[in-house]
């Protein structure tokens, strides 16, 4: 490991990171706006970036430059390795989405937390990536502290403090002042613009027990009230960014949407009461990547759900889901999303999955005007 930024550009150090994670308080210092540092704070819209480049030395996105190629993955065993972040790089994204299991922290020990994070940090394929594109991220239950936890884990203000510090979220940023982590940005001009939607299924989900009995709440008062407001603002497209899987719900084992039956159906619910067009769900948590469909559920279009999960992980078991469109693609050596965008008069979302070498191996394509209530 070479350095002590975390990540490099950051302000704060990683052995500042170390001491205030052992002392129990991580010290906030000036976020310099760099890698993957968005200017905007709260939920506004972001403002214009510099002129300096992304891909190919194209503008960064911000209110007047579009998202044209977003990538996503979720689940980083390895911190220390993840050979398929390279690929990632080599596929040119303007944007990257860190949609949870970013770290595997499993722990209440916030020195230990930082000290994962701090690997993630000096991997040189993890700094490669961050300057390539900016970045924006979410947790899952392995980065927020404990596998399946919810709002009962005891460390969750102390993780927020570590995760909004390693992401380099700006001290004026609406997360620092609010509980949770959820956020929505707005990238481009109108008629090409796509919000994103990050939502927290942790600080606020009650348990799993209570979510199957029909009582209890997957985003809580607070988040889905922002939630109902944010949907109603206006974009052409809309990915919204759930760390487990929403629309199949036919897993025992592993957490979904599935486990809060009456949540799910509040979320579907509320997209069509705001009458939200253009929605696109991506989700992680599963080690294997495929594309799922609820017909109808959001009114006059279907919910379409796209898993791209395990970084560099991958299972030998298979599951079941009644909804899945197309194959599951659970093999070894890592895989992503990408997601990219035609902003011409119909806009057209390109859904992908690819492989450990960059290669396609699931694909759909939505038009807008399949998006429509």
């Amino acid at each position: 490991m070479s350095g002590d930024d975390l990540p490099r550009d950051s302000g704060i150090s990683r052995r500042r990171l170390l001491a205030g994670a052992a002392a129990g308080v991580v010290a906030v210092t000036g976020l310099a706006a760099g890698g993957g540092a968005l200017a905007a704070p709260g939920d506004k819209k972001a403002k214009p970036q510099p002129k300096k480049g992304g891909a190919k030395g194209k503008p960064r996105p911000g209110k007047d430059t579009p998202i044209e190629r977003l990538a996503f993955g979720a689940c980083l065993y390895n911190s220390a390795r993840g050979q398929i972040l390279d690929v990632i790089r080599e596929a040119r994204p303007d944007f990257m989405l860190w949609m949870g299991d970013n770290i595997y922290a499993d722990t209440e020990d916030m020195a230990e937390m930082a000290r994962k994070y701090a690997v993630l940090g000096d991997n040189p394929r993890f700094r490669k990536l961050w300057k390539a594109c900016p970045s924006m991220a979410m947790w899952d239950d392995h980065d927020f502290g404990k596998n399946n936890a919810g709002r009962e884990y005891p460390r969750k203000k102390e993780s927020k403090q570590l995760f909004l510090d390693f992401w380099k979220v700006r001290r004026t940023d609406i997360r620092r002042r609010r509980d949770g982590i959820y956020i929505a940005r707005t990238f481009g001009p109108p008629g090409k613009d796509l919000q994103l939607i990050l939502l927290d299924g942790r600080t606020f989900r009650t348990s799993r027990y209570a979510g199957r009995k029909g009582r209890g709440t997957m985003l809580g008062d607070a988040q889905w009230g922002w939630l109902e407001r944010t949907l109603r603002e206006p974009a052409t497209i809309r990915l919204l960014c759930s760390g487990i899987q929403v629309v199949n719900t036919d897993y025992d084992r592993w957490e979904s949407w599935g486990d809060f039956p009456h949540e799910r159906e509040r979320l579907f619910r509320t997209i069509r009461e705001a009458r939200a067009e253009g929605v696109v769900i991506l989700s992680g948590d599963m080690h294997h990547a495929e594309l799922s469909r609820d017909p109808g559920a959001l009114g006059g279009y279907d919910a379409w759900d796209l898993t791209a999960a395990g970084l560099d992980q991958h299972e030998k078991e298979q599951w079941a889901n009644a909804r899945r469109v197309g194959d599951v693609y659970n093999e070894p050596g890592g895989k992503f999303g990408m997601v990219r965008f035609d902003w011409g008069d119909d806009p057209t979302v390109h859904l992908e999955v690819r492989d450990r070498k960059g290669e396609v191996v699931i694909a759909k394509s939505l038009a807008r005007s399949e998006l429509r209530q």
